[in-house]
């Protein structure tokens, strides 16, 4: 296990971000291809990860990471967060427009955001306008092929899976890139 570089809560939210999160740990991975980012539930504190899972701290693992050549399990800590960064995510959102449940934007649409920071937003976004009736959205999941650095994005709304759970694709000029999930807090 080894501790990962310090995580901090964004804006006015009192959890880490499972954007930041996911920045962090592409940091530890040289090639990330083919990722499956899964994140099992919020986090409130400092995190540690292992390249192996442990079966004696289930109830602590709060993120799966898999690429190509790489696995990680995140687990929470006792550690509090004591940094807080902005929020870019209305700033983010000023730049897109809802067109027929999808956003498309150059990557990134603000010099200061990153890749997954577009794409959450993006996402979120199209629910708030598909769903008005619910709030509260959660990112869930990520299965992407490779993070893009530039190129024309497009997030559309693929489906909902129950009551409380939603799918967006991911593509990069009009080739596919990956797929994006939400669940819903109530």
């Amino acid at each position: 296990m080894q501790p990962l570089r310090e995580l901090p809560f964004r804006g006015e939210r009192d959890y880490v971000h499972g954007t930041h999160l996911f920045d962090r740990l592409t940091e530890l991975d040289p090639q990330p291809k083919n990722i499956d980012y899964q994140l099992h539930r919020q986090i409130y504190h400092q995190c540690e990860v292992s390249s192996e899972p442990d079966p004696d701290r289930k109830h602590d693992l709060v993120t799966t990471y898999k690429s190509d050549g790489l696995a990680l399990y995140v687990y929470e800590t006792e550690l509090p967060v004591v940094e807080r960064v902005p929020c870019l995510e209305k700033a983010i959102c000023a730049e897109y427009e809802v067109q027929d449940k999808m956003i498309e934007f150059n990557t990134p649409p603000l010099p200061e955001a990153t890749f997954i920071e577009s794409i959450v937003a993006a996402y979120k976004m199209i629910l708030g306008s598909l769903y008005p009736e619910n709030s509260k959205y959660l990112f869930a999941r990520l299965m992407l092929k490779e993070i893009p650095n530039s190129g024309m994005i497009r997030v559309r709304h693929q489906r909902q899976m129950g009551p409380n759970f939603f799918q967006g694709e991911l593509r990069r000029e009009d080739e596919p890139l990956g797929s994006i999930f939400f669940g819903l807090n109530q």
